[in-house]
């Protein structure tokens, strides 16, 4: 699968995601703005081709907010700041590359120290997550028997348990 196949592919998911989100807000009663929060994480997006293509190709998307993990160049998160568009949100992406069959080590501390305490409360529950992740490897690398042993759900069965945890829909 080529950078281009897995940016398509990517948009639509985001797309659809986002179009099926609006369409159930107008469905609603409470009018109130809904939208998708992307939280990014990747250690030099400057430098990358899929995940910034996949940023630049939603960017125009009413609704979609983008939250980058490594702006912050001592680690630290602005929770308040987090909490606040997270809330509001009827949505959350994780995009990030594929790294030693997990997540940045930023991702993973978010998930620690902002996510997980969050548990059970309204501003995460009943939220719909995503992972949206890049690889360095072909697709058929990613299969049972594949050059890589796993698919791509079992690296990544974390972000299951943290969905469960926190009465979330993956």
């Amino acid at each position: 699968m080529t950078i281009q196949s897995i940016i398509i592919v990517a948009t639509i998911s985001i797309s659809l995601l986002h179009t099926r989100i609006s369409l159930n807000a107008q469905n609603m009663k409470n009018t109130e703005s809904k939208k998708v929060v992307i939280l990014i994480a990747h250690p030099n997006l400057q430098e990358s081709k899929a995940n910034k293509a996949l940023l630049e190709a939603v960017k125009d998307l009413s609704k979609v907010e983008v939250i980058d993990l490594y702006a912050d160049p001592t680690g630290k998160f602005d929770v308040k700041a987090h909490e606040a568009k997270i809330k509001s949100a009827d949505a959350i992406v994780f995009q990030f590359p594929f790294y030693w069959a997990s997540a940045p080590s930023q991702l993973k501390k978010w998930l620690d120290e902002v996510f997980t305490p969050w548990a059970g409360t309204p501003v995460v529950q009943g939220k719909k997550l995503m992972v949206a992740t890049t690889t360095g490897s072909e697709y058929e690398a990613y299969r049972s028997g594949g050059r890589n042993h796993y698919t791509m759900d079992e690296p990544v069965s974390y972000t299951h348990l943290r969905a469960h945890e926190t009465r979330s829909n993956l």
